[in-house]
């Protein structure tokens, strides 16, 4: 079965769900650096730009289908 993926657009700011590593958790925006915020940003916005992503009310019941 092929693995499914995710965006998620939230306030305008859309990210892959196959970008967060969840057995880590994700970090806190004063848990990152400068960096690693930036890449975040920038990847959000790369994809924005390509309009690859979905409405997370779409994401989240795709979600509750699953459990």
């Amino acid at each position: 079965m092929a693995a499914k993926t995710a965006n998620v657009v939230t306030r305008g700011i859309s990210f892959s769900l196959n970008s967060l590593k969840l057995s880590d958790g994700p970090l806190a925006y004063d848990e990152m650096s400068r960096e690693q915020f930036d890449q975040m940003m920038q990847r959000g916005l790369d994809e924005a730009k390509r309009n690859c992503a979905r409405p997370a009310e779409d994401v989240f019941s795709d979600l509750m289908e699953g459990l």
